[in-house]
C-alpha cells in the first residue's frame, strides 16, 4: 500500500512537468504543420511561376529563334519517336502535306478462329495539293470504295492534311475541295467502351478536324485513333462511342453511324 502511495506522490510531483512537456510538443507540432504547409505552399507557386515563366521564353524563343526552334522540333521529334515505340503506336508522318488512305477489313484468325479486325493503310506525301493530286487521289479512292462489297471491306476512310488542317471523308467521298470552313460543333466528352475492355477509354479529337463536311468518328475513323494514340488499341465492332456535346445532350453511336459536321450544327450519319 505504501508503495503506491510513492508511486501517486511520484507521478502528482512530475505531472506537471510532463503535462509542460506534451504541451510544448504540441506546439512544436503544430509550428512544424505550419512551416511545412507554408512551405509547400511557397514550392508550388515557385513551380506555378517558374512554369508561367518558361512558357513565355519558350513561346517568345521558338518564334523568334530559328536555331532554338529547330533544336526543339529534333528534341520534341526524337521524343515522340522514342514513346511511339515504348507504347506501341503510330504516327503520321513528318510531313506538313499528305493524304492517306484506310479500309478497315476483318478476317478470320486461323489458330482461334477469332475474327480479327485490320487497318491497311497507304500515305502519299506531296508538296502542294491542287486539280491533278486530287483528280488521282479520288480515282484511287473511288476504286477501293466501288470494291467494297466484292471485298468485304467494313469501312474505307481518306484522311487529307494540309497547312496543319485535316479533311476527314467516310466511303463514298465527293468532296476533297479542301475549303476548311470551321465548324463551330465542339463535344465536351468522347468515350469508346468495348466490350472486351473494363473500362471506357476517353478519346481527343484534333482541334483542327473540326471544319464543315468533315466526317467524323466512322468504325475506319475509331480503329485509326486507336492505332496511333497510347491507349489501351483493343478493338471490336462491337464498340459503342458515349457522346455529351455542348448542349448536354448524350448521344451513342455504334460501328454503323459517323458524325457528319455543319457549320453550327452536327448530323448523325447511319449505315452510309
Amino acid at each position: 500500500m505504501f508503495e503506491y502511495i510513492q508511486h501517486f506522490l511520484f507521478i502528482s510531483f512530475l505531472y506537471p512537468f510532463i503535462e509542460l512537456l506534451f504541451a510544448q510538443q504540441n506546439n512544436l507540432l503544430k509550428q512544424s504543420k505550419e512551416e511545412l504547409t507554408g512551405m509547400s505552399i511557397k514550392l508550388f507557386t515557385m513551380y506555378t511561376d517558374f512554369i508561367y515563366n518558361w512558357n513565355i521564353f519558350y513561346k517568345e524563343k521558338y518564334e523568334n529563334d530559328e536555331l532554338f526552334r529547330e533544336a526543339m522540333d529534333i528534341i520534341i521529334n526524337h521524343y515522340t519517336q522514342f514513346h511511339s515505340f515504348i507504347y506501341g503506336y503510330q504516327l503520321e508522318p513528318d510531313e506538313p502535306d499528305w493524304y492517306n488512305i484506310s479500309v478497315l477489313n476483318n478476317m478470320i484468325n486461323t489458330v482461334n478462329k477469332n475474327i480479327e479486325y485490320t487497318l491497311d493503310e497507304k500515305y502519299e506525301i506531296y508538296e502542294k495539293y491542287n486539280k491533278p493530286i486530287q483528280e488521282t487521289t479520288m480515282i484511287e479512292y473511288n476504286n477501293i470504295i466501288n470494291n467494297m462489297n466484292k471485298n468485304n471491306l467494313i469501312s474505307v476512310l481518306i484522311t487529307i492534311k494540309h497547312d496543319n488542317k485535316y479533311c476527314v471523308q467516310v466511303n463514298n467521298c465527293t468532296n476533297m475541295n479542301l475549303k476548311f470552313t470551321p465548324s463551330s460543333v465542339r463535344f465536351l466528352s468522347i468515350e469508346y467502351e468495348d466490350p472486351l475492355l473494363k473500362e471506357k477509354i476517353p478519346l481527343t479529337i484534333n482541334a483542327n478536324m473540326f471544319y464543315e463536311e468533315n466526317e467524323i468518328l466512322s468504325s475506319a475513323f475509331i480503329k485509326r485513333y486507336l492505332e496511333y494514340n497510347p491507349t489501351n488499341r483493343c478493338y471490336s465492332h462491337n464498340y459503342k462511342i458515349h457522346i455529351m456535346d455542348n448542349d448536354i445532350n448524350m448521344i451513342t453511336l455504334t460501328s454503323k453511324d459517323y458524325i457528319l459536321l455543319h457549320k453550327d450544327r452536327y448530323e448523325i450519319i447511319s449505315n452510309k
